[in-house]
């Protein structure tokens, strides 16, 4: 993988072809790669705009969710977060926001 600058990284919205799986495609043309190799993963990932926040958010582990067999996994490894539906990952920073309103009310 080569070593790209910000005015390399191809989007979905530059692409536009309609359709995001297209889109997809087309980026891992340019990028010669498999759509569904680790590579084309990892080229999304350096260009993805959000990258530098993950830090800001309560990963779940595997050894927290109900279920998982421990034997086939790293218990302590993140987990893949695909709920789509729902409010996403919790930020670390909830607890302070929703301290400081419980404070403001108990000062009421």
């Amino acid at each position: 993988m080569s070593d790209r600058g910000n005015s390399d990284i191809i989007t979905h919205k530059k692409i536009g072809s309609g359709h995001p799986y297209n889109d997809l495609k087309q980026i891992a043309k340019i990028h010669q790669c498999d759509m569904s190799s680790v590579e084309f993963a990892k080229r999304l990932d350096e260009q993805d705009v959000l990258r530098d926040r993950r830090h800001e958010f309560c990963l779940p582990k595997m050894k927290d969710i109900p279920g998982v067999d421990h034997s086939l996994v790293d218990s302590g490894s993140d987990c893949l977060y695909f709920a789509a539906n729902s409010l996403g990952l919790c930020p670390k920073k909830t607890r302070e926001y929703i301290d400081m309103e419980l404070l403001k009310w108990a000062k009421l």
